[in-house]
């Protein structure tokens, strides 16, 4: 006969206190970690249906990453000392973490669902009508108008209108 227990804690209010406080600064330190990927990600993207063929890029800058996101630790516990009271293991859970949120919001991929970043379906250029098709099907043929043109082109010409689209918009509203 196999006995099992189960533990509940109750901890006092001054170790309440102690783990909220604690929590909170993880949740601080986790904000900031995403904060600055996002910023770097806002910095250095391009969005596709409105940059030119031809444009210069600027210098990119060093994109947040685990390792130096985990290495940035040491000097969080030299610039602000009551860090120093949450144990190294748990602080360097936190870009742990934010590693796994920030790639997982980069695939668009969340628990089965897509995220809400823009996405080019296999819709018509000539009548609008959704197309479903493989990515290994190159050709897209169009049930509805009956148009057939290179799977690319036809995203070239969606991405072409959806720009023209917000141009017309951005010079009727000045």
């Amino acid at each position: 006969m196999k006995i099992s227990y189960q533990y509940k804690i109750k901890p006092n209010k001054e170790q309440a206190k102690k783990i909220e406080k604690t929590l909170d600064m993880l949740r601080c330190q986790y904000n900031y970690l995403l904060a600055e990927r996002f910023d770097w990600y806002e910095q250095n993207r391009c969005s596709v249906d409105r940059c030119p063929l031809i444009c210069h890029l600027p210098e990119l800058k060093e994109q947040p990453n685990y390792y130096n996101q985990k290495a940035s630790l040491v000097q969080l516990k030299i610039d602000r000392p009551w860090y120093k009271d949450v144990h190294s293991q748990v602080l360097q859970e936190v870009p742990k973490k934010v590693e796994l949120a920030f790639d997982r919001w980069l695939k668009g991929d969340v628990n089965g669902k897509k995220s809400g970043k823009p996405r080019f379906k296999g819709k018509c250029s000539n009548c609008g009508h959704k197309v479903k098709k493989p990515l290994s099907q190159r050709i897209h043929n169009c049930t509805i108008c009956h148009v057939n043109l290179c799977r690319d082109l036809n995203a070239a010409i969606n991405i072409k209108a959806r720009g023209t689209h917000a141009l017309k918009a951005q010079l009727m509203s000045s």
